[in-house]
């Protein structure tokens, strides 16, 4: 009898801890972090990058995610370290959206086999909402 009490009594506790407001239910988003320094070099994840081969190293990490994972991050998140010139500053972000364009371009041709603009209208609102990295235009 004793047992049987104990165990009501972990059940209800336990049932009423899972579905507690203590667990969250969504997930943070995921952010590329960029970093431009003064010279041109960007830094992702600890690795570093000449802003020519920017493009190609966002590409292939928005690429490998939705790869593994059929999702891809969140946003992007530009930051400077330092006096970056302006022209520099430019570069970094024509570099995210060159990115941006070419990850849309390969997903809609893998997905559909038809770029972004001769796809449906569903469509293209179920990959805005998907992955909204693709068109994110604010990155700092």
């Amino acid at each position: 009898m004793f047992r049987y009490l104990i165990l009501c009594l972990l059940v209800t506790t336990t049932t009423t801890n899972v579905f507690s407001k203590e667990h969250p239910t969504t997930t943070s988003p995921v952010i590329i972090s960029i970093t431009v320094n003064a010279r041109g070099g960007a830094t992702i994840s600890g690795h570093t990058y000449l802003l020519d081969n920017l493009h190609t190293a966002l590409q292939t990490k928005m690429w490998n995610k939705y790869l593994s994972t059929g999702k891809m991050q969140d946003k992007f998140k530009l930051r400077f370290s330092g006096e970056v010139l302006m022209g520099v500053r430019g570069a970094s972000m024509d570099e995210i959206l060159l990115s941006q364009t070419n990850t849309l371009k390969k997903l809609c041709m893998k997905k559909y086999g038809k770029e972004f603009d001769q796809i449906t209208t569903t469509r293209q609102t179920y990959i805005k909402t998907k992955f909204p990295i693709l068109f994110q235009t604010n990155y700092i």
